[in-house]
């Protein structure tokens, strides 16, 4: 599920087709992406099977040795790969890895939606690297890490503004007042 408004629109990064972008600025660590309509998982070996064949034309996002799978394709589809993305992927929530602009495309690194060793089968198009699945402790580690990392940013700059750690409702209604136009 989109948290946050947005549209999509042909991306800005070169060969990816259409991309995810916001209608709005939005604060860094804010919630853009949160999981959804998950009915159920599949391990690879389900996957692999022919009868399950069907599958395979369906957006995959992977953890442990399972995924899940959205034959529908939603919007959430659209947000692109980049190795210095605008989005931190955990646990399947994209938070905003920094203050994002009105028109900022929503981007996140692959490495933590594949499966371990899978190489997507294309290089990144900015680097030209090859784009493999973490395995599942190493890409759990690095996100909550950088999550870790993003949340006590955000909590100095509240400490900054004299706001205290629980000043969150006035951050966003701030986020919020910012983001209206005028």
């Amino acid at each position: 599920m989109i948290c946050v408004p947005y549209t999509v629109d042909t991306s800005l990064i070169p060969m990816a087709g259409k991309g995810l972008f916001l209608s709005r600025p939005v604060a860094a660590g804010k919630v853009l992406v949160a999981p959804s309509k998950i009915q159920g998982t599949v391990t690879l070996g389900d996957l692999l099977d022919e009868s399950n064949a069907h599958h395979l034309d369906s957006s995959i996002r992977w953890f442990e040795e399972h995924c899940t799978v959205s034959p529908d394709w939603p919007d959430e589809c659209y947000v692109n790969h980049a190795f210095e993305a605008t989005g931190l992927w955990h646990l399947g929530f994209i938070f905003a890895a920094q203050d994002l602009p009105q028109g900022a495309e929503i981007t996140v690194d692959y490495r933590h939606l594949l499966a371990p060793g899978v190489d997507i089968g294309f290089p990144d198009s900015l680097t030209g690297r090859r784009i493999v699945g973490f395995r599942w402790s190493d890409s759990l580690r690095s996100s909550t890490a950088q999550l870790q990392r993003l949340l006590d940013l955000v909590d100095a700059a509240e400490q900054l503004n004299g706001q205290g750690a629980p000043a969150w409702a006035e951050r966003f209604e701030r986020a919020e007042s910012l983001q209206t136009p005028a």
